[in-house]
């Protein structure tokens, strides 16, 4: 889900998503899978001509075994002609 507000050229707001597992993880490379996991955060947008700058940073929380949470960043760069 996510919220975005546009100033012109950038975009500024909101994103968060969230993923479960909806099968039992039994096996070897399943278990190395989070069974949920959610990032949250804050969200910019900058085109520049035919360029996207994307950036996102905020919290991170996976669970494996236990449930973490740590900062996470994200950053992207696109083009459509």
């Amino acid at each position: 889900m996510g919220l975005l507000y546009s100033l012109g050229d950038v975009s500024v707001g909101l994103d968060g998503r969230a993923r479960f597992a909806i099968g039992p993880q039994r096996t070897g490379a399943t278990k190395a899978e989070p069974k949920f996991d959610l990032l949250l955060g804050p969200t910019a947008v900058a085109v520049v001509g035919p360029v996207a700058l994307f950036g996102q940073a905020g919290v991170a929380a996976p669970k494996t075994d236990g449930l973490r949470a740590g900062p996470m960043a994200l950053a992207g760069l696109g083009s459509a002609f």
